[in-house]
């Protein structure tokens, strides 16, 4: 999929095509990277979803858990960091057979492993479902760590040719972020970037995609696109080189769409510029960049 996207970003298009839709939506999924290990939790009983899910933690997970398969299915489609998921067999809203079809119909989940947990009068029905997914196997509940170790090396035999590990799913981030910022700049109305933009407002709180989506950001006609890189470059506690890369992507793009702050917002600025007299310089210098854009603004008004 990655490749099919590199593909068409450097044909550079000009004209609506076939599917072309779905280019932005591809793209801000990769991007909306958290860049921590993800995994799912699902089964009716919370109490047992909390116990797998601390052991998950201790195997460098962190977990989301759902209560219902139409939860997990929200879940499971919002990021591209869920490596694997454990679902009770007894889930409903949809029982677990149907639930493991939407799965597998989504392009973004249809290769996620799955472990099914059969509980007493549940493993002649995990049994069945799991012989017509090769993506899914069936375990009994785990009591301790070491049998859920067991089970995650299992589980990790699955089609191990089409699993994508960590470190490439940060990759196939940074590449989507840069290929949205090539759109942003060249597509003009062939693509509705307005769709991705949560995607990279996400990715600008992952400290290795940051700057990356910065450089989106900065060609996104929106006051949350704004909003939120005055936030990041304001904020004395994220690094320099990102504060630096906000403010200026915040410069470039009040050029294109105009001050799109609200007079609070710009207010409130004026109160943190204020506020950082006993800031470094470098910090001072950001701050009253970004004053220096706003006003520039005000003064080209007609």
């Amino acid at each position: 999929r990655m490749a099919a996207l590199e593909a068409i970003v450097k044909l550079r298009p000009t004209k609506p095509f076939p599917g072309s839709s779905y280019v932005p939506a591809a793209l801000g999924f990769f991007a909306a990277s958290s860049g921590v290990r993800h995994a799912l939790v699902a089964g009716p009983n919370i109490e047992q979803a909390r116990d797998l899910a601390g052991m998950l933690a201790t195997a460098g997970f962190e977990t989301d858990t759902a209560t219902t398969g139409k939860e997990l299915l929200r879940l499971a489609t919002r990021s591209p960091d869920y490596e694997l998921a454990w679902i009770d067999v007894s889930i409903n809203h949809p029982e677990i057979g149907a639930l493991l079809q939407e799965l597998r119909r989504d392009w973004r989940t249809a290769s996620l492993r799955v472990g099914l947990v059969a509980r007493s009068g549940y493993s002649e029905q995990a049994e069945r479902v799991a012989r017509l997914d090769p993506m899914a196997k069936t375990f009994a509940r785990p009591h301790d760590e070491q049998a859920f170790r067991w089970q995650l090396e299992q589980l990790a035999t699955l089609r191990p040719q089409e699993f994508v590990d960590f470190d490439a799913r940060q990759r196939q981030a940074a590449e989507s972020l840069d290929l949205l910022a090539e759109l942003s700049q060249s597509s003009g109305k062939l693509y509705d970037l307005q769709r991705v933009q949560d995607s990279v407002l996400a990715a600008l709180y992952n400290p290795k995609l940051a700057v990356k989506a910065t450089t989106v950001l900065a060609n996104l006609n929106s006051a949350e696109s704004q909003r939120a890189l005055v936030e990041v470059a304001s904020r004395f506690t994220l690094p320099l080189e990102l504060r630096q890369a906000a403010a200026k992507a915040f410069l470039q793009n009040m050029e294109k769409h105009g001050i799109l702050l609200t007079t609070e917002e710009i207010r409130k600025q004026y109160q943190r510029y204020n506020e950082s007299e006993k800031q470094d310089a470098a910090t001072q210098r950001v701050l009253g960049l970004i004053l220096d854009c706003i006003e520039a603004s005000a003064r080209t008004k007609p």
